[in-house]
Parts: structure tokens; C-alpha cells; sequence
């Protein structure tokens, strides 16, 4: 299981966060994950969310993951 705590310190909101577990030397996806969240919107002054994302270690193909977070304005 993976864990990421986002936390937004703008003064706007950060609309449409996306998490993505992909093989950190690649950078390809891996498949599948379990995500706790996502697609989610954090409010201004220090709105917080913690997502956990479940995967099988076989399906890493031997790669350390990693957490790729992309947003509509990132």
C-alpha cells in the first residue's frame, strides 16, 4: 500500500488532481491500483486529503513505484 498526503497552500483552489502509480526508473503504469480518491479538488489555505493506493507487488514488474500527480491547475 501506498500513502500520499496533498495538501494545497495556494490562495485558490487546485481543481481535478490526479494520481497515477507508475514504475519509477520507467515511468510506465502500473496496473492495477486501487486508489482510496482521485480526481479530486482542494480548497484553499491548507485543505488537506491523504489517498492510499493498494497494489500487488507482482504487478510492478520488479520496479520501485511511484507517484505521478498531474491537475487541471497544477
Amino acid at each position: 500500500m501506498l500513502t500520499t498526503a496533498l495538501n494545497n497552500t495556494s490562495e485558490h483552489p487546485v481543481l481535478m488532481i490526479r494520481l497515477k502509480v507508475v514504475g519509477k526508473n520507467s515511468g510506465e503504469r502500473i496496473l492495477p491500483v486501487l486508489y482510496s480518491d482521485n480526481y479530486i479538488s482542494l480548497m484553499p489555505a491548507g485543505e488537506e486529503k491523504v489517498i492510499t493506493m493498494k497494489l500487488k507487488d507482482e504487478d510492478t514488474g520488479g520496479e520501485k513505484p511511484a507517484i505521478e500527480i498531474s491537475g487541471f491547475n497544477l
